[in-house]
């Protein structure tokens, strides 16, 4: 076997973890690859961009684009409670409210259509965010 057949062979042995759990990394990693398309979006044109956007927003399901929306609020929720030295600076506890309150309403929404796996999770990491807000405050 080659090496190039090797090293084929190991990147189709890799699966990648799809399985969402609490921390958001997963989520957002899957989302920005399945944008991607084989090409390197430097080297397409506008016209081929534009049937790889239109091809993603056929495919892509509101269940997913909903996780990865309340995943960017957990995150921004996060970033303006200031608890981090890189957040310090624009820590927003009324900003930091409104994302917790937003995240929780939709997921009182569309949590029960949400598959059971990213429901728990993602109740999880508002219970968590709750958590976090309370310790911030004071």
């Amino acid at each position: 076997m080659t090496e190039e057949n090797s090293q084929n062979q190991q990147d189709d042995d890799v699966e990648p973890d799809k399985a969402p759990d609490e921390s958001t990394g997963d989520l957002e990693e899957n989302a920005a690859d399945s944008v991607l398309s084989d090409k390197d979006p430097e080297e397409m044109t506008e016209e081929e961009l534009r049937a790889q956007l239109a091809k993603h927003f056929r495919e892509q399901k509101v269940e997913d684009v909903l996780v990865q929306f309340l995943v960017s609020l957990s995150n921004l929720a996060y970033s303006k409670m200031g608890l981090t030295e890189d957040s310090e600076e624009i820590k927003d506890l009324a900003q930091a409210s409104l994302a917790i309150d937003a995240f929780k309403a939709l997921l009182d929404a569309a949590g029960k259509r949400l598959p059971e796996q990213e429901a728990s999770a993602l109740a999880g990491a508002l219970s968590s965010m709750q958590i976090t807000f309370v310790k911030a405050e004071s």
